[in-house]
């Protein structure tokens, strides 16, 4: 069990640490990172956990999703920027066989479908909690 625990605080540092490089770099994605960091983080350290749904940066976004699978439009067009231009490298300039770019495709196409199709709002009941 412990190689377990420490896969998943590698795993949760790595995807934090690339969440707040896409802060700063607008090509890489921040949201997945982050729900990742927060799904490893949660399976081994709920003070880890805790931790990163208090961060004032980050922890709005990862607290609308893990309590109502809301993704922001923000976060979603700036993901699906992301994906687009990744991915258009190797379709468009890559010599590379037809099937590895018709995966490569269908990830991306299957990728901005899952993110698409979450929520953006929170529902109205949370919203008048908060209020």
């Amino acid at each position: 069990m412990a190689l377990k625990r420490y896969i998943f605080l590698f795993v949760g540092w790595l995807a934090l640490f690339l969440g707040a490089i896409g802060i700063i770099l607008p090509i890489v994605p921040t949201t997945p990172f982050l729900i990742v960091a927060g799904y490893c983080f949660s399976r081994v350290s709920p003070e880890l956990h805790q931790w990163l749904l208090d961060l004032r940066v980050f922890g709005p976004m990862l607290r609308d999703w893990e309590s109502h699978r809301v993704i922001r439009v923000r976060a979603k067009i700036l993901a699906t920027g992301a994906i687009v231009l990744l991915m258009s490298y190797p379709i468009i300039f890559a010599e590379r066989a037809i099937w590895l770019r018709v995966v490569v495709v269908a990830i991306g196409v299957a990728l901005v479908s899952f993110i698409w199709s979450c929520r953006s709002e929170l529902p109205e009941e949370a919203t008048r909690r908060f209020k």
